[in-house]
């Protein structure tokens, strides 16, 4: 979530800018949006490979944490749409504009994922949580890759 957090509040919406700047932004629209489609398909893959590494994760909405799967679907289709609201302000400002505006945006991600990264609710459950996980970097490596097509699974 740490990764996917940098990745589409900051790092997503600078890209769209710098391929699409300025007027030509709005063509890159419709590409944008598709992707949240192909995105929202994987979801329940990814879950699916979430629950192999960390076998509890199912008992956060037990302990009325939340559904994993809608949080992360809300979740991306909210931060792309964020993403996009980036683009449209850096195709739109002045390019003396892009360095502070990258910078402020940065900061502002960085405390949300030192909030996804150390939470201030659920300690106890998910400390719980985290010592049932996989902790062989291999074995995660090989559940993760087993879904990706043409990869190629260590022996």
């Amino acid at each position: 979530m740490a990764g996917m957090n940098a990745h589409i509040n900051l790092d997503l919406g600078v890209a769209a800018a710098q391929v699409s700047p300025g007027a030509q932004l709005p063509q890159l629209k419709t590409d944008f949006d598709q992707i949240n489609g192909v995105l929202a398909g994987l979801v329940s893959i990814v879950a699916a490979e979430i629950a192999a590494v960390s076998p509890l994760i199912g008992d956060l909405e037990k302990i009325g944490l939340r559904d994993e799967t809608s949080l992360v679907n809300f979740d991306m289709t909210a931060a792309r749409d964020a993403a996009w609201l980036t683009a449209q302000r850096l195709a739109g400002e002045p390019a003396f504009l892009h360095n502070p505006t990258v910078e402020a945006l940065d900061l502002a991600i960085s405390v949300e994922g030192r909030a996804i990264l150390y939470p201030l609710i659920g300690g106890v459950g998910l400390a719980v949580i985290q010592q049932a996980e996989t902790k062989d970097v291999r074995q995660v490596i090989e559940i993760l890759s087993q879904s990706c097509p043409g990869n190629v699974s260590s022996s």
